[in-house]
């Protein structure tokens, strides 16, 4: 489903330029906490594979508390939506 170069993340943002992935709007969720904040595309690319990158998004975006977690799975990925600057459109035909 994708790479360890972010490839998952693309996957996930089919239609939309290079240039316009400014940044997207996460929500994660971990232990019946939901942590959602915006962040660039650049910086969660390749992060979001395993808990160690995800807990250091949290902590980064949102909560600087937050404990940097090992590898693992217990941080969920609830959505991915991408912020489109202003004014910016989707690639004609290539809607998801």
């Amino acid at each position: 489903m994708g790479d360890s170069q972010g490839g998952w993340l693309d996957d996930r943002l089919p239609g939309v330029r290079d240039n316009e992935r400014s940044s997207l709007i996460l929500t994660l969720s971990y232990r019946g906490t939901f942590y959602t904040f915006a962040e660039s595309a650049a910086c969660v690319k390749g992060r979001l594979a395993c808990d160690c990158g995800k807990s250091r998004l949290i902590r980064q975006s949102s909560d600087p508390e937050f404990p940097l977690l090992h590898c693992g799975d217990e941080i969920s990925v609830v959505s991915v939506a991408d912020a489109l600057p202003t004014g910016a459109s989707r690639q004609p035909g290539l809607e998801p």
